[in-house]
């Protein structure tokens, strides 16, 4: 706990004065009153250096006292650390000894505040004796540290300030210290600074909790604590309960002492008195004022005053009126007159230094002359007799004249109650408020995880757990995570009157026309099998009957197939006696029926129509194992199969080269589509089919099945190969997009994959589909299914690349928003001379679409800054390891100016106006136009390398990292520099600093999960929290509203958002990969996360509004693009004209606009690309 000065209460037998010496000799305490003895280690006691308690090795002992001793010791795991480790004697564990060494423990772990002695473990030894573990604070006592450092009487009151908030902090948890005195109150210096710390809380009581479940109570008439500083009240030792007015009156005492270097009573001449006596003076007698104790000091005054860095009579002038007055009100016989809190203390000497009245003043008259009659009970006896023999006639006319007082009194004290009453109702119900907030904040947290955690596979949950947020609690992450749960680009309703049903199943198979303006619904067993909708409005345009006029059943359900170019439709099904087929053959482009006819099977009466040919004139029949094509017009038979196996299923592919035939139990078979040969058999599937498709270049087939599995089929290889694809369940159906290059499934959504590799492109879930309805849409990046009561959803499969910003060909350093320029800038790694360049790119903010890139093959760019107003970036670019180059960027232009020498970290500041560089041993300020130098410091870094410098929100602080070169150097620290001078203000050796969003804090963040809050100005901690989730995590990076932040951590891949007011974490993100860099964009809507090589955005727009964006802008590119190549040629390739002309052309939307400017960058760029890299300096 402490390392110089330490007094202990092994039982409180250091501070205990016997009434049994109750005569007028001097009273010898157990031991001296000077509580800052330190008694020689005793001979019984076992503890020695390097004896193991725990996890604590006893390294020196520091402090002992009767029954206990403080030992420095080592602690190695999980940390390592000096702490300060106390411990009952050998022999000395009596109950009431371990009762007291409990409440001081417990008293302390109550606490958390900075100037208060922290305890960090208990526990017991072997042989059962307590101890526990506190800070190890090297220390000295306030007032030693006051007169060897010759404080003046400002800086003494600004220490005294500080233990007045220590002392509240313990009385806000229901702690009396009540032995506050000097050598409790230790100064140790934290980064050349005096930070008090108050200790020693051997003989705490607790006002509204019990401290130990163990026996705890003072002996009879046994006086607690040291007189000199001893409270009335204390002193009575009567019934009158201590409160924490008496920690107040020792305030006094402290204060009394730090002013003029004595106590109102000297300790010495209080235990000369004798017991009784020294009581009375405590409880009677009132001490001079401190200006006036200075003249009783005599010789020893010129020391007092030189120990104050002033002279006498200027001490004396200091001390008179508002500081007098502060002492004396603390030390105030009647505690009701005293500071009813500490903060009271402190605030009235703050008033005093701000030269603001003070709420302390001298006692007005009626006061002191009820002192004067306590003080002279006899001769005013006398005087009132002779008094009341005079007034005695006057006592008559007196009476009404008191009655009414008397009513007055009372009806005031029925007001004072009542105002009581009143008060301790609001304070209840204030407390309540409290309570209900914090589990609101609880349960409002625990919500959104779970939510996160919902997502994606489980939506309709995550929409529950984000429902029970309270609205007044939703931030950022709710809108985010609420933006999850529906990941399509739209729906369309059909009416329920052109549905003529009322059956959820309003489709059985969905069919998309080629030219992608309409498609087809089907249901099996209806009278109007076939409708045909408007995709864009969901207007009926037509309907179709079954072929035939039997009545639909399960015998004779009807099939339909849609020509390969969208121009018939074919409709067939069994006749009602069941000896043919009938057929209907729809012209689409008139929507007449074209042919009407019956078809009788050749080879079997009850063969079933497997497929029909794409151009409409054959049909597949089947029967067990014979297989045959017949013609439709004529029924001739044109090929038979081999009688290998039974096929119950069969597909055609669009030009009918191809068939692929089922047996329903998997066994797949490829046949020749005009001979019905067979040409390899596919073992795939292990059981029956649901759907079979074909690729329009006929190169690709798909299989879905009932097994949970699909395959994609490369019917190019001899023999063909295939890529297996494991589901959660059955497949229900499997289509191409137009090109071939992606395969769709469905499977409780849609699942789409990449043809050629069978890697996952997207999943989109739907709880409501309809099996067997899904659709690939000719536009290829499509896809719909339609669910229930006429709904059908649509997905775009590339709607995620709108958010996940995929191009770098190795692992991102770093990503940052140029909001005014529209524009996402990131670096990285960009693989070796084969790979794609591009180690700086630039992607839109609104469509996530990659507009321009910087760099050449096997560059890696990092050290990326952005200035605020989006308007220039800078950036360090390496190649191959070996030349480097750093870059200053114009996102207007393009301009490209090359920086020498090379930084290792960049940082523009508030105005965008400067650019703060740190090289080895430099830290060098630049203009952010031009690159060129404005100022430098290379004094003072030797041996240091300096990196990722950082500004104030207000332009007057700069925060730079440093590196040794060597370990003999020392360890890496953090150091905060007057950015107009770049001199050092202070220097914080572990951990991260980032400055609050408002520049008016400094957050010290260590890896331990505690974060220091340090005012600027004056430069000073005023807080330090501890949050265990936040351990282990990288440093925080606020959102410009100061109401949130985002840590890289716990755990790799994983983020973390965090409430800034309540610590309370509120969202978690993860991803496979590194997280090198995270980033909010100025309004704090958006977040980016690098993770691998993907950047991530984070915000609540809808995906379907992203998607529509890029639809905009790549339409408008289309446009522009033409127009900014021509004004380059006109204009002479000047970018800046280019851009006044595109501005002032009114004619231009605001999309067309911003493409517009992004050309101009990228012309800019591509004219700036080296041809190699530059060499290094």
């Amino acid at each position: 706990m402490v390392a110089d000065d330490f007094s202990t209460h092994p039982d409180e037998a250091d501070e205990t004065i016997d009434p049994g010496n109750s005569g007028t000799g001097p009273v010898t305490p157990p031991q001296a009153a000077d509580a800052a003895t330190v008694m020689a280690p005793a001979a019984g006691s076992r503890e020695q250096s390097g004896r193991q308690i725990g996890r604590y090795k006893l390294l020196e002992m520091i402090g002992e006292g009767g029954f206990g001793s403080v030992w420095m010791a080592e602690q190695r795991e999980p940390v390592r650390r000096r702490v300060a480790l106390k411990i009952i004697k050998l022999g000395m564990d009596t109950k009431q000894v371990i009762a007291r060494f409990e409440a001081e423990r417990q008293a302390l772990a109550m606490m958390d505040h900075p100037n208060i002695a922290k305890v960090f473990d208990a526990g017991t030894t072997e042989t059962g004796r307590p101890y526990f573990v506190m800070e190890y604070i090297k220390g000295i006592p306030i007032l030693e540290y006051c007169d060897t450092e010759k404080l003046d009487t400002q800086q003494r009151l600004d220490l005294f300030v500080l233990v007045c908030h220590a002392i509240q902090h313990a009385h806000q948890k229901g702690i009396i210290h009540r032995d506050i005195k000097p050598t409790n109150v230790l100064i140790t210096i934290h980064d050349g600074t005096p930070v008090p710390k108050v200790i020693d809380f051997g003989i705490a009581k607790a006002t509204n909790t019990e401290l130990t479940s163990k026996t705890l109570f003072t002996e009879h008439r046994q006086l607690i604590g040291t007189p000199a500083y001893m409270s009335p009240e204390q002193a009575e030792m009567s019934g009158l309960d201590i409160d924490t007015r008496s920690d107040i009156y020792s305030l006094g005492v402290l204060l009394y002492e730090l002013l003029t270097g004595t106590t109102p009573f000297a300790n010495d001449d209080l235990l000369s008195r004798g017991y009784v006596e020294m009581l009375r003076i405590i409880r009677e007698e009132e001490p001079h004022k401190p200006s006036t104790r200075l003249s009783t000091l005599g010789e020893t005054i010129s020391r007092t005053a030189q120990q104050r860095r002033a002279e006498p009579a200027r001490l004396r002038s200091t001390l008179k009126g508002d500081l007098d007055w502060i002492v004396m009100k603390c030390l105030e016989k009647d505690r009701t007159r005293r500071y009813e809190t500490a903060n009271g203390l402190a605030a009235d000497l703050n008033r005093h230094l701000h030269d603001e009245p003070v709420v302390a003043g001298p006692p007005g008259t009626g006061y002191r002359i009820s002192k004067f009659i306590r003080r002279n009970r006899g001769p005013v006896a006398a005087s009132c007799l002779l008094a009341l023999a005079l007034i005695a006639g006057l006592v008559g006319t007196s009476l009404g004249f008191i009655n009414a007082a008397r009513s007055r009194d009372e009806a005031q004290a029925q007001r004072d109650i009542a105002r009581n009453e009143k008060q301790r109702a609001d304070e209840r119900a204030e407390a309540a408020l409290a309570a209900e907030a914090r589990a609101n904040r609880s349960a409002y947290s625990a919500n959104m995880l779970s939510a996160g955690m919902a997502l994606p596979d489980h939506p309709d949950n995550a929409l529950a757990f984000l429902e029970k947020a309270p609205e007044s609690l939703r931030g950022w992450e709710w809108g985010v995570l609420h933006n999850q749960l529906d990941s399509s680009i739209g729906t369309l309703s059909i009416s329920a009157n052109d549905l003529r049903t009322d059956d959820p199943r309003w489709a059985d198979e969905l069919i998309v026309h080629p030219d992608g303006k309409s498609f087809f619904s089907i249901r099996e067993h209806a009278v109007d099998a076939v409708q045909r909708w408007d995709l864009a409005t969901g207007e009926l345009l037509a309907r179709y009957e079954r072929p035939g006029s039997s009545t639909p059943s399960d015998r004779n359900r009807a099939a339909f197939k849609l020509a390969p170019d969208g121009d018939r439709l074919y409709g067939w099904c069994r006749s009602e006696d069941g000896t043919s087929v009938d057929l209907s053959i729809w012209d689409l482009a008139s929507n007449r029926q074209t042919l009407r006819t019956s078809v009788v099977p050749k080879e079997h009466a009850d063969a079933r129509v497997l497929a029909i040919s794409p151009d409409g004139t054959r049909f597949v029949f089947g029967q067990n194992r014979d297989l045959w094509l017949q013609r439709i017009d004529d029924g001739q038979v044109q090929a038979t199969a081999e009688p290998t196996a039974n096929r119950t299923f069969a597909w055609y592919n669009d030009d009918a080269s191809l068939l692929v035939t089922s047996n329903g139990r998997g066994r797949i078979q490829l046949l020749n589509g005009q001979t019905l040969e067979l040409i390899a058999p596919l073992n795939g599937n292990l059981n029956l089919l649901n759907d079979v498709t074909f690729s329009r270049d006929g190169r690709w087939m798909g299989t879905a099945g009932i097994d949970s599995r699909s395959f994609i089929w490369d019917l190019q290889a001899d023999p063909p190969t295939s890529t297996k694809i494991e589901h959660n369940g059955a497949v229900g159906s499997v289509r191409f997009s137009p090109d071939g290059s992606l395969m769709a499934t469905e499977c409780a959504g849609v699942n789409v994959w990449e043809t050629a590799t069978g890697d996952s492109v997207g999943s989109f879930r739907s709880d409501d589909r309809l099996g067997n309805t899904m659709l690939f849409m000719p536009d290829g990046q499509t896809v719909a299914v339609a669910e229930t009561d006429g709904l059908l959803r649509f997905w775009n499969v590339t709607a995620d690349l709108t958010r996940f910003l995929q191009g770098h060909q190795g692992l991102i350093r770093s990503a940052k928003f140029a909001d005014q320029s529209g524009l996402i800038v990131s670096t990285g790694w960009d693989g070796w001379a084969s790979h794609v360049p591009g180690c700086i790119r630039f992607w839109d903010i609104e469509t996530g679409e990659q507009v321009a890139m910087l760099g050449i093959s096997g560059e890696v760019g990092s050290s990326l800054a952005i200035s605020p107003d989006g308007m220039h970036a800078a950036a360090r670019i390496t190649h191959n390891g070996d030349t480097t180059r750093g870059v200053l960027i114009d996102l207007a232009t393009g301009q490209v100016i090359d920086m020498r020498p090379i930084a290792n970290g960049y940082a523009f500041d508030p105005s965008s106006r400067l650019l703060a560089a740190s090289f080895t041993e430099v830290l060098e300020i630049r203009d952010a136009r031009d690159g060129s130098l404005v100022r430098s410091r290379t004094d003072g870094f030797e041996a240091w390398t300096m990196s990722a410098p950082s500004w104030s929100p207000d332009g007057r602080w700069l925060a730079c990292r440093t590196s040794p070169a060597s370990p003999e150097v020392g360890s890496a620290h953090t150091l905060l520099l007057d950015a107009q001078t770049l001199e050092t203000v202070h220097r914080f050796d572990k951990g991260s600093v980032i400055f609050s969003p408002d520049g008016g804090r400094i957050i010290r963040h260590q890896p331990d999960g505690i974060m220091e809050i340090w005012e600027i100005d004056p430069l000073q901690i005023i807080d330090t929290v501890t949050v265990s989730g936040l351990a282990g995590t990288g440093p925080p990076s606020f959102s410009p509203d100061g109401r949130r932040f985002v840590v890289n951590g716990p755990g790799e891949g994983t983020v973390t958002v965090w409430n800034a007011e309540t610590y309370d974490c509120v969202a978690r993100f993860h991803e496979d990969g590194f997280v090198p860099d995270i980033a909010w964009n100025s309004t704090g809507t958006r977040l980016l996360i690098c993770w691998g090589w993907t950047v991530v955005l984070f915000d609540d727009t809808p995906l379907r509004d992203r998607v529509l964006a890029r639809e905009a802008s790549r339409a408008a590119r289309e446009m522009v693009s033409p127009l900014v190549e021509r004004l380059l040629a006109d204009l002479g390739g000047d970018p800046a004209k280019v851009l006044a002309t595109l501005e002032a052309d009114a004619s231009l939307s605001a999309v067309q606009l911003k493409v517009a400017r992004q050309e101009v960058l990228r012309h800019g760029l591509d004219a700036a690309q080296p041809a190699t890299p530059s060499p290094s300096q």
